[in-house]
């Protein structure tokens, strides 16, 4: 896209109360997930300027199927309606809204993973954009870590999906997949791995509180000896 880089959106900013989906047929709950939804694309302005766009998710409905077949392998699907920053579009173009799709498929060591996303954007009139609406594809560079084995759920305070042009965060996310659930909210039970981005700061914090004990320690050591010499020399001199 050429042009420059112009921008205009909502400010992502606070910790708000994360969403909740679930996809289930029948009896069947296959999919619960949660999570706060933020992303930024980019798209052509008529005047073949180059406009990145930061958004909000904000929840207007999703649908999903625990049952379907697509790049032939078995998958489950989530997709996640929305209107970006809660925006009013005008009237006729009300019911387009956004959707970001995620399809699950089970991996060869894992219980799920997933296997591809999209988001489709639909450019309201105000937004002066060159093209009325666009799919945006996931990127041949994206590494996706979102995946769990056996019954684990698995969670992440930061799990990027990146597309070409546009990149969607999932922020504090939880979500399992290829489950067979009786309720669309997690089990009491549940258990998740964690992203490796947590693993290691979980590894990092135990060592960082150590080293801060030990310096403590060695501080207190040396004003012990230091104080010690002093008195030391006091007792020479007064003698």
């Amino acid at each position: 896209m050429a042009g420059s880089g112009k921008r205009w959106g909502a400010c992502v900013a606070g910790v708000a109360v994360a969403d909740h989906w679930s996809v289930q047929e029948g009896a069947e709950v296959c999919i619960v997930m949660e999570a706060n939804i933020t992303g930024k694309l980019k798209y052509n302005e008529v005047t073949n300027e180059t406009v990145e766009y930061s958004f909000n998710v904000t929840t207007t409905g999703s649908r999903g199927k625990c049952h379907e077949a697509r790049k032939n392998e078995s998958v489950q699907y989530l997709e996640i309606e929305f209107l970006p920053n809660d925006i009013k579009p005008p009237m006729k173009e009300a019911q387009n809204f956004w959707k970001l799709t995620v399809w699950f498929a089970p991996g060869h060591e894992q219980t799920f993973r997933v296997q591809d996303f999209e988001l489709y954007a639909f450019f309201y009139s105000p937004m002066n954009a060159s093209e009325q609406e666009r799919t945006y594809i996931r990127s041949d560079h994206a590494e996706v870590e979102i995946g769990a084995e056996e019954k684990n759920g698995f969670k992440c305070s930061d799990s990027p999906l990146s597309f070409i042009d546009a990149t969607v965060n999932l922020k504090n996310l939880r979500v399992i997949a290829f489950a067979n659930l009786n309720s669309t909210d997690f089990p009491s039970e549940q258990q998740f791995e964690q992203c490796s981005l947590d693993a290691r700061t979980s590894d990092i914090v135990p060592i960082i509180v150590g080293a801060c004990l030990a310096g403590l320690v060695i501080a207190v050591l040396i004003a012990y000896l230091v104080g010690r010499a002093r008195a030391k020399r006091q007792g020479y001199a007064s003698v």
